[in-house]
């Protein structure tokens, strides 16, 4: 696998964890400063490739999968859901490995329909999983396995993956299955930010008044230590990688497009620990804080909402940032269309051509139409 990434151009950057780790993890520059993790999950036997979106990831995504045996989380979903067997058994680890975020309702959905199979191997891999996720929900679950299922190796395997799950949660377990274990999880985390990415990552958008530096200080005041740099601070995308706890990224990044810094932190051991700390000692925003604020009307701080969502917007196209944007090239405040208008060149989805097309040619507003002229020109020149 790394001498395919080698040969299509990647370039080795960093090592946050070693081979004989739980997970090993490898990160490469695509060329143009944006990352490809290469990560070995041991636990679930599972190695997975994440490329971050921007120009030529599509293509590079393409190229891995026509030159690399692989699925995509589509596929593995696809295959668990009408395969068998050794497909089945595939499919559920990579579902497991690829999801490091907070609970994912389909993912518990399927790994608790695995535990009840027929076929001992398959509930054995649902215990597996249960440990690799360590979600408190699947306790009751992974319980009744140790005590009731016929199988020996998946009673003792269960037993351990109870402990293990104990031990995450912090202490005994006591409370057994009830409406809420039958329902699946419910994702409670108060002030913590929601994730907005597949592969699971607690963003907090940082307030104007943080800078670069403070930012940075602070990160390495919590025990954080600064792994990979990628681009000089100039360029339109800073970021900053840093290692805490058990070697886990933490990634500080400026989109200077939006004007926006925020910090992301891969989900897993420690890391709701440290985006709490980070809430405390940063002025910052979840998602939810910022969805809120651009519920509001008339009020200024909606344009930083906006461009907030949009540069943490890493993924393809998201329906409800798109008509987020769409809301706002709308809006009667001139300001507020002018930054939708920005969003729309930041986010470069093709459905908002028209939109950008409209604006050059028909809003009042003279900076707000030639601003939108030049983006319907990117627009244009993005998708031919």
């Amino acid at each position: 696998m790394e001498d395919t990434l080698l040969a299509l151009g990647c370039e080795f950057a960093h090592v946050f964890e070693q081979p004989e780790s739980s997970f090993y993890y490898r990160v490469y520059d695509q060329g143009d400063g944006r990352a490809v993790r290469l990560i070995d999950d041991t636990f679930v036997d599972i190695t997975s490739l994440i490329i971050d979106t921007g120009e030529g990831a599509e293509a590079l995504a393409e190229k891995l999968h026509a030159e690399l045996p692989s699925s995509t989380l589509d596929e593995l979903r696809a295959s668990f859901a009408q395969a068998s067997g050794e497909d089945r058994d595939f499919a559920l680890r990579g579902l497991t490995a690829a999801n490091r975020g907070p609970k994912s309702m389909p993912l518990f959905d399927e790994v608790m329909a695995a535990a009840r199979a027929e076929d001992p191997e398959l509930r054995h891999t649902a215990v597996t999983c249960m440990g690799r996720l360590g979600w408190k929900e699947l306790f009751p679950a992974a319980l009744k396995l140790a005590e009731e299922d016929p199988d020996e190796q998946v009673r003792e395997n269960a037993a351990d993956i109870c402990e293990l799950i104990e031990q995450l949660a912090g202490g005994v377990i006591e409370d057994g299955p009830d409406e809420q274990d039958e329902q699946g999880p419910v994702d409670v985390r108060g002030a913590m930010a929601e994730s907005t990415r597949a592969s699971g990552e607690y963003v907090l958008v940082l307030n104007p008044s943080v800078g670069f530096k403070e930012a940075d200080e602070t990160l390495q005041g919590l025990g954080c230590e600064v792994g990979l740099v990628f681009g000089p601070p100039e360029s339109d995308f800073y970021e900053r990688i840093y290692e805490y706890g058990v070697l886990r990224p933490l990634r500080l990044k400026e989109d200077d497009l939006v004007q926006i810094k925020y910090i992301s932190i891969e989900a897993g051991e420690g890391a709701e620990k440290m985006a709490e700390k980070v809430l405390h000692d940063l002025p910052s925003f979840s998602v939810q804080d910022l969805r809120k604020v651009l519920s509001r009307t008339g009020e200024a701080v909606r344009k930083f909402a906006l461009r907030g969502l949009t540069a943490i917007s890493e993924g393809p196209k998201a329906q409800p940032l798109f008509d987020e944007v769409m809301a706002a090239a709308q809006d009667e405040d001139a300001d507020l269309r002018y930054t939708a208008a920005l969003c729309m060149a930041r986010l470069g989805w093709e459905e908002f051509r028209p939109m950008a097309a409209q604006l050059a040619e028909e809003d009042d507003d003279e900076d707000v139409r030639d601003y939108a002229k030049w983006v319907a020109e990117v627009l244009d020149e993005l998708h031919g």
